[in-house]
């Protein structure tokens, strides 16, 4: 594949800003995080704390995985600058257009973060780097 349109252009739809390099959330499956959005918001204010100018200003793109997004009404994306959950709670992975904003999210980002989901792998073939946390509550 290749991306369905300019870096910028995506940034904009997804709401990051286009200036500044974005790190990836790749959401996971229910059975692998019933209760992900908290631990989400954790790991973003720890970035958004860490004192390191590059890491607290880079963006953040969550992306829920798609039998697993309910839970993300919960995320406040105002709370934080620069950051956005794309596509909207309740998209249709089948609707046009759906893996295309996968691959462009992908694609676009500086690197992907995730618990445990099989887009991690998919992100590795495109030469993302590629980070995991390791949290007792995932265990």
């Amino acid at each position: 594949m290749r991306p369905s349109r300019s870096r910028e252009d995506f940034c904009r739809t997804v709401g990051l800003d286009p200036g500044r390099p974005y790190l990836l959330y790749t959401g996971s499956s229910v059975f692998i995080a019933p209760d992900e959005v908290p631990f989400a918001e954790r790991w973003l204010t720890a970035l958004r704390q860490s004192g390191i100018p590059r890491v607290a200003d880079v963006g953040a793109l969550f992306r829920p995985h798609p039998a697993n997004s309910r839970q993300w009404y919960a995320f406040d994306s105002a709370a934080f600058p620069n950051a956005a959950v794309w596509p909207p709670v309740g998209a249709d992975p089948n609707s046009p257009g759906f893996k295309e904003d996968f691959f462009d999210s992908v694609y676009y980002s500086a690197g992907v973060v995730g618990i445990n989901t099989s887009a991690q792998i998919e992100a590795s073939i495109l030469g993302r780097p590629i980070f995991t946390v390791r949290s007792p509550e995932f265990a």
